[in-house]
């Protein structure tokens, strides 16, 4: 009885075993196959290029084929698992620019799939690169502004977008981004990958190919500031056909000559000044002053002191320095003049950059104006 019930069981280890290779050798039936078509030049095919194929295995990568296309453009993977959870997908280097297909899943019963593939031409001439609409969304934190810009590029061309080879890497630079003096905190939202983005001191550049038709790219930083004025000037590298500014109104009040003030809008319960602009050129000085920032009073001191060393530099508190040797009258006069003019350039120049609040501003140089007036009188 033991010795029938053992072969019964090695007979039925046999017979597993056996079905087990057979569901294998059904489910690795699989065929992807199809061809590369160089769109550029209509749909002339792409004969002898390398195809690599990458089997994913519960959607984590496992094994790879590579082939090459015969003359007539074509390619063919077989011997490929129909099991639904292996995925597969398609990718090529044409003119240095890289391509890929959509994930590709059999179906149950499924054991054909036939795919085109499309490249273009490469081309390194930015002339025709856009941006067709930009927008900058501003929210307000005390003492931080948090942006993120959001562009949608097009690529007008019936040609793929390369870029310049730059810097010691030799990578491609295909769309360039210049951000704020001080940006903090840079994250990429859309159309970016860490591993294909390069930092530069003042922003950023993608190594990405920009292919032919649009592409969104959205990201995100944080700017510090210590007044209750702050002055954005953007950069944009390239020209745009419509740009818009959405800045969180917390009861500030935001001016900008080089832009249109349109309606507010309210999003998600919260309401935005809005500016506009249309055809705006690369690198356009646009400026947008945003004034009553809430920001943290401990500041106040160290912009009262750059202030006060303004005014000792101008000479408006110059009668109560201690002079080490007599001037006379007239040369003394001069001197005061001289430095007067020097420190209401140089207040300006704070102002402009958003460092001191329009009200010191107004105040300060209200009064070293008068001063100078004052002189001028005398000198006459």
């Amino acid at each position: 009885m033991k010795i029938k019930s053992l072969i019964f069981f090695s007979y039925l280890a046999i017979f597993l075993m056996t079905l087990t290779n057979v569901q294998a050798e059904n489910n690795s039936s699989g065929i992807i196959e199809g061809k590369i078509i160089n769109k550029t030049k209509g749909k002339e095919v792409v004969p002898f290029i390398e195809i690599i194929l990458q089997q994913y295995s519960k959607q984590t990568p496992s094994e790879k084929q590579i082939t090459r296309t015969d003359k007539n453009g074509k390619f063919h993977f077989k011997n490929l698992s129909t099991d639904s959870q292996h995925s597969y997908s398609l990718n090529l280097n044409f003119q240095g620019a890289e391509y890929y297909s959509d994930i590709i899943i059999f179906e149950k019963g499924e054991t054909l799939k036939t795919l085109e593939i499309p490249v273009y031409d490469s081309t390194v001439n930015v002339k025709n690169i856009k941006v067709k609409a930009g927008h900058y969304i501003f929210d307000i934190e005390k003492g931080k502004l948090s942006i993120t810009e959001v562009f949608i590029f097009q690529n007008p061309e019936n040609k793929t977008y390369v870029g310049e080879k730059v810097g010691m890497k030799g990578k491609n630079m295909t769309l360039r981004f210049t951000l704020p003096k001080g940006f903090e905190v840079l994250n990429f939202q859309s159309g970016l990958m860490s591993c294909c983005v390069e930092n530069l001191e003042d922003g950023f550049y993608d190594t990405m190919p920009l292919y032919p038709g649009q592409r969104e790219i959205a990201f995100s930083y944080k700017i510090s500031y210590n007044s209750s004025r702050y002055i954005f000037s953007p950069k944009i590298n390239y020209p745009v056909e419509n740009l818009n500014f959405l800045i969180l109104d917390t009861g500030i009040k935001v001016e900008s000559k080089d832009l249109h003030k349109e309606d507010s809008l309210e999003i998600q319960g919260k309401r935005y000044f809005r500016l506009s602009g249309r055809e705006i050129e690369p690198n356009a000085e646009i400026k947008i002053s945003m004034d009553n920032l809430p920001y943290n009073q401990s500041s106040l001191k160290f912009f009262a002191l750059g202030v006060l060393f303004i005014l000792i530099v101008s000479g408006f508190i110059y009668p109560f320095i201690k002079r080490k040797k007599s001037l006379s009258p007239e040369q003394e006069l001069k001197n005061k003049r001289k430095q007067l003019l020097s420190g209401i350039a140089n207040l300006d120049d704070q102002y402009e950059a958003g460092n001191i609040s329009e009200e010191i501003y107004l105040k300060a140089r209200s009064e070293m104006k008068q001063k100078l007036i004052d002189i001028f009188s005398k000198q006459k």
